[in-house]
């Protein structure tokens, strides 16, 4: 798989991109941020992708992100740093970063676009992504296997590329499906 992920547990914050939470809502794994992590943080910008204009615009697994923030499994990060500006980077992605770089302790991010992991990485930022949260969810028996869970992903036309599954298949010794 792209990229090393470092330990969960040496993060002190964990803080989420839109892509990852909107995957977990499809595959029903926002259950599993409590116990991986017992909350994830997202930036106000990441809140507005993933809840703006739902009620004009409903999207799969929109409910379920509601009922996480309202829980608090989800919190929302009210400060905005204007610093760094990741201006290669969508306004989540940077805003997340932002985040991560401004903290005053250790964190994982969670972010699934490539140019966001090479920038995370470039600062030092331990990050995983999507995929990296279900081998975990397998890691902590969450879920006992993970080819399941990556072809309800495809079912629900999440993109993911040939080579990650493949990846992902044989780090969770389940081979080809």
């Amino acid at each position: 798989m792209a990229g090393k992920v470092a330990p969960h547990t040496a993060a002190t914050i964990v803080i989420a991109d839109a892509s990852p939470i909107i995957g977990l809502s499809l595959i029903g794994g926002l259950d599993w941020l409590e116990p991986l992590f017992g909350s994830v943080h997202i930036t106000r910008q990441v809140r507005e992708e993933l809840l703006f204009n739902v009620e004009i615009d409903p999207r799969p697994g929109m409910t379920e992100i509601e009922r996480f923030i309202r829980k608090r499994t989800l919190k929302v990060i009210q400060k905005d740093w204007e610093a760094p500006l990741f201006a290669h980077l969508d306004d989540g992605e940077a805003s997340v970063l932002r985040a991560a770089s401004n903290q005053k302790c250790a964190c994982l991010v969670i972010i699934d676009e490539s140019l966001g992991r090479r920038a995370a990485a470039e600062l030092g930022i331990a990050v995983t992504g999507l995929v990296g949260l279900i081998l975990a969810a397998k890691k902590a028996h969450l879920i006992p296997k993970i080819a399941p869970v990556l072809a309800r992903l495809e079912q629900a036309q999440f993109r993911l590329s040939a080579r990650l599954i493949a990846d992902a298949l044989a780090i969770a010794a389940e081979g080809v499906k």
